[in-house]
């Protein structure tokens, strides 16, 4: 995803007042990233995410479903989606089946990316709006890697995702619910990994 930063004059006292606060209900804000990964199936229909916590880093860091803490606020700016999904070889028996069925996901089954705060639609969006947040991307790759052609897909390209700009505020302990809906009918050759990341301004007491 491309990299945004401001770039600003403050004056010292501003800039002593944001690195250290003074009590402890005086919020910090730090860049953030929350992330929850499911797993899209054939046939499948709703498929919600950050609606449950997991041990397991690599798969989401939600802390609460559908909810943030008493003491966060957090402002979206982007959304991104990633399909978590390693390469074939061409000699292999799934070597064109990972194309095959992003291509099913977003056009067969047109998955669409809902967010619903206290009950109410904030966003309804096309999965293919909704871009990866980064990965690996070969145009053509030739000669014998590992017996063969790799065959890879994603949702290229990297530009930002789905541009919220910071106009939802998630407030402290507020259910939203976020999830795809398609048309529960298509067929997969595997369940792919999919994970949906928002990239924000996360505020939080300092202690």
């Amino acid at each position: 995803m491309p990299i945004r930063y401001e770039v600003k004059a403050y004056p010292k006292a501003v800039l002593d007042a944001a690195s250290k606060p003074e009590t402890y209900n005086q919020p910090e804000f730090i860049p953030w990233v929350w992330y929850d990964t499911q797993t899209i199936a054939s046939n499948q229909g709703q498929l919600s995410f950050f609606a449950t916590t997991n041990n397991d880093p690599t798969i989401t860091n939600i802390q609460i479903a559908n909810t943030f803490s008493a003491d966060q606020y957090f402002r979206p700016f982007c959304v991104t989606a990633d399909f978590l999904i390693g390469a074939t070889a061409q000699g292999s028996s799934g070597a064109a089946q990972i194309v095959d069925d992003l291509l099913a996901i977003q056009n067969t089954w047109r998955g669409i990316f809902y967010l619903r705060i206290s009950a109410k639609d904030y966003a309804q969006v096309p999965l293919h709006a909704i871009h990866a947040s980064g990965g690996i991307y070969v145009s053509a790759l030739l000669g014998n890697v590992n017996s063969g052609i790799l065959n890879y897909g994603m949702n290229w390209m990297p530009d930002g995702g789905y541009w919220l700009n910071g106009a939802i505020v998630f407030a402290p302990l507020m259910n939203f619910q976020t999830f795809l809906q398609g048309t529960g009918t298509v067929t997969l050759n595997a369940s792919r990994l999919t994970r949906i990341s928002f990239h924000g301004s996360l505020s939080r007491r300092v202690l």
